[in-house]
């Protein structure tokens, strides 16, 4: 985080926010980020992947919440051009993972 700390900045950051928090901040991009990670993965195109109608894409996955917010949120997006998205809750985050650690275990 930047040295000087906004005004608007009440609440400390949460260990993993890596933001520059500023002054003159919008209010829509008052947010923690955690640190970006990118990692490879498919755009699916129909009903059952396939390796032959899959589009390859890199997928930047990302911790976040807004200041002043109580829920963290787990975002994918595809790391070029962002035309799809997925966002959802850390807790929704952790059941997926348990559910990946069950079926590839």
């Amino acid at each position: 985080m930047h040295d000087e700390r906004p005004t608007w900045l009440t609440e400390p950051c949460p260990p993993w926010c890596v933001a520059e928090h500023r002054q003159h901040d919008h209010p829509d991009d008052r947010v923690h980020r955690g640190e970006s990670t990118t990692l490879a993965g498919f755009l699916a195109r129909g009903a059952v992947p396939t390796e032959f109608e899959e589009e390859p894409a890199h997928l930047g996955v990302q911790v976040l919440r807004p200041v002043g917010g109580a829920t963290t949120w787990v975002e994918v997006r595809e790391a070029e051009g962002a035309r799809h998205r997925l966002t959802v809750t850390l807790a929704t985050a952790r059941d997926l993972g348990r559910l990946l650690a069950r079926a590839t275990g």
